[in-house]
């Protein structure tokens, strides 16, 4: 062991609890502790003063950017509001004239977002963030209210929550109730999903419960964009808590006060990361940060996996089953076809 030199300072300060995560890490998947550092802490190596004045010139340029492309779209959707006024006026018949007007209505909504966006962007907001809206408290039915009991009596006990619901039944809501009484103690929440796509599907929803409380986290996003979400977490205050919409990646981030981890579709195989090490499975690493930080977890699945399964017969996990669709909308039609036969 080589004697200490200098100290990096550019570098930020790493936990006490990150480092037992990256050790467990290390020893569960038969790599070494330098090869999660390696994984866990990219944000290290964008903080040199060259690439951070170069990172504020980008996001200038894009927000100088996104001001003009809503001008121009506000000038589109006038001329628009224009014609369809006209058409108004000339219209007809009745049934023709309350389309128009209906046409109508939708432009002006459009125009009414835009210029809150707009607003936004000139207060200072970044391109990627929404116009702030109120946020709304989740409404749950009757079976909604009975699994999140039973969520709560499972944390009582010490246990991570297996939801079983159908597709359509409301697990969201479900989830967003628990993050919302997670935040109201000033605990933080990560809302944990396999893929982007699931993220950005997501994002508009919580967007809606939480505001500016809510952080995006993935692989797809800027250095400068992955470094300044750390810092924001970094710098929390104890009493502001926040949640995070992330992929595997946003397990790495330097969570504190952390309350709730939710791991929606908690079977989905893009869990795993097969190349290169640590060769993780997010949902499996998640459970370990949940012990590290003393976290409830809730697995959220319509197909939960065979082990989670198994740790519900085992009494590891408590099993809660939502078999009714959300306000009691119908059922999906189901049809299998051949499509080998199809095709001949």
């Amino acid at each position: 062991i080589r004697p200490i030199t200098s100290i990096e300072h550019g570098m930020e300060k790493v936990s006490e609890q990150e480092i037992m995560l990256w050790r467990q890490v290390a020893d569960y998947y038969l790599c070494t502790v330098g090869e999660v550092s390696k994984a866990a802490y990219p944000i290290s190596k964008v903080h040199l003063e060259e690439a951070k004045a170069k990172s504020e010139e980008k996001e200038r340029l894009r927000h100088e950017k996104a001001l003009e492309d809503l001008r121009t779209k506000l000038a589109k959707l006038r001329e628009r509001l224009e014609r369809k006024t006209v058409q108004i006026e000339n219209a007809r018949k009745d049934s023709t004239r309350e389309t128009y007007m209906a046409q109508a209505e939708t432009i002006k909504e459009e125009m009414a977002k835009a210029e809150r966006r707009m607003s936004a962007l000139t207060a200072g907001a970044s391109p990627e963030s929404e116009a702030p809206a109120a946020a709304a408290t989740p409404e749950l039915s009757e079976p909604q209210t009975k699994a999140l009991e039973e969520i709560l009596e499972s944390f009582k006990k010490g246990k991570p929550a297996l939801i079983h619901g159908i597709t359509g039944s409301g697990k969201t809501e479900i989830y967003a109730e628990a993050a919302r009484r997670v935040l109201a103690e000033g605990r933080n929440v990560l809302y944990f999903v396999p893929e982007i796509a699931l993220s950005r599907q997501l994002e508009e929803r919580l967007f809606g419960y939480f505001g500016d409380r809510l952080m995006t986290f993935h692989s797809a996003q800027t250095a400068a964009s992955k470094r300044n979400i750390a810092d924001r977490i970094r710098n929390q205050e104890a009493r502001d808590g926040y949640i995070v919409l992330g992929t595997r990646s946003s397990l790495f981030l330097p969570h504190h006060a952390r309350g709730l981890i939710k791991i929606d579709e908690e079977h989905d195989s893009s869990y795993k990361q097969d190349s290169p090490a640590p060769r993780y499975n997010g949902r499996d690493t998640a459970l370990m940060l949940a012990k590290i930080q003393r976290s409830h977890v809730i697995l959220g699945s319509a197909t939960p996996s065979l082990e989670s399964l198994y740790n519900c017969q085992a009494g590891k996990y408590s099993l809660i089953s939502l078999n009714e669709r959300f306000h009691g909308s119908e059922n999906s039609s189901v049809e299998i076809i051949d499509t080998r036969a199809e095709r001949r």
